[in-house]
């Protein structure tokens, strides 16, 4: 069973962003993988009001991130460890235009924050040992 927030997510965002009617909507898959946005699916707005969306790719137990620069979407998988990282995630752009994302490894129980800047990503821990039942939030003055 394929979760279908990602698509239902999209389709919301892009009715809020551009005040479209239903029918001027084009369909676009993100990402076909079985089991992707089971355990955590974010969306913002980046300086443009492009969406970027983060999502949880629970068969590979990677962290993935999308955005759409107005033609099509570029999808890159930004943490790949062999641990279980990318749920709970939440993303926000910083005042640089850059996404930041706060995940979960539930491995290794880490609360981690990663950041585009340029072509790669950067990440640190934020706090590690934790409980894996807390949901990840990010601050509301945040989402722009």
């Amino acid at each position: 069973m394929r979760s279908g927030k990602i698509n239902l997510i999209l389709f919301l965002l892009l009715a809020v962003s551009f005040g479209a009617k239903a029918h001027e909507f084009d369909t676009y898959t993100i990402d076909s993988d079985t089991y992707v946005g089971s355990y955590g699916v974010d969306v913002a707005l980046n300086a443009s009001g492009r969406p970027g969306i983060c999502y949880f790719a629970q068969i590979a137990g990677d962290l993935k991130f999308t955005s759409f620069d107005g033609t099509s979407w570029t999808t890159e998988t930004v943490d790949n460890s062999v641990s279980m990282t990318g749920s709970n995630c939440a993303v926000v752009y910083d005042d640089s235009n850059n996404p930041n994302i706060v995940y979960l490894d539930v491995t290794n129980q880490n609360l981690l924050h990663i950041v585009k800047q340029g072509a790669s990503w950067s990440k640190k821990t934020i706090d590690s040992n934790i409980s894996i039942d807390i949901p990840v939030i990010a601050p509301a003055g945040y989402h722009k």
